[in-house]
């Protein structure tokens, strides 16, 4: 939710989104002693209430409703992990150009670098975007 107190945006983090950023970085907890990602996975959607399946694979889908926050809940989870376990790269995976655009905009927007240089001081993301046709890349080099 965001309000606008001094003309400025606040977000007021929801808990179930708090929640959800913690069970998130509490899976790198295991997994970051190399434990088998299948076996940690298991154990942790035993202990918590989940409604997606697990896979066998490196990959987080963050489901939740639209209008719930996920945007925010993966922008916070990508800082929480950078500060605890030193991770530096993410990729996200959008379904529309409208969300694309929608992310791109929330991450690089004044007011999302000023909420969450409160809890990560000195840190920003550098956002870098992927267009469809930059898959035509061979060797590191942009085919004309």
């Amino acid at each position: 939710m965001v309000s606008t107190d001094n003309k400025q945006f606040q977000y007021e983090v929801q808990d179930y989104q708090e929640n959800c950023v913690q069970n998130i970085v509490s899976i790198f907890e295991r997994l970051y002693w190399k434990e088998n990602f299948k076996q940690v996975m298991s154990e942790h959607y035993k202990n918590h209430s989940y409604n997606f399946p697990i896979q066998d694979t490196k990959n987080i889908d963050i489901m939740m409703e639209t209008g719930t926050g996920k945007t925010y809940v993966y922008t916070r989870a990508m800082y929480e992990l950078h500060q605890k376990y030193g991770l530096y790269k993410f990729i996200i995976v959008v379904p529309s150009l409208a969300i694309k655009e929608g992310t791109k905009n929330f991450i690089q927007s004044d007011y999302a670098r000023q909420h969450f240089s409160t809890f990560f001081p000195n840190k920003k993301i550098e956002l870098q975007t992927v267009s469809a046709g930059d898959f035509t890349t061979k060797k590191g080099k942009r085919k004309n």
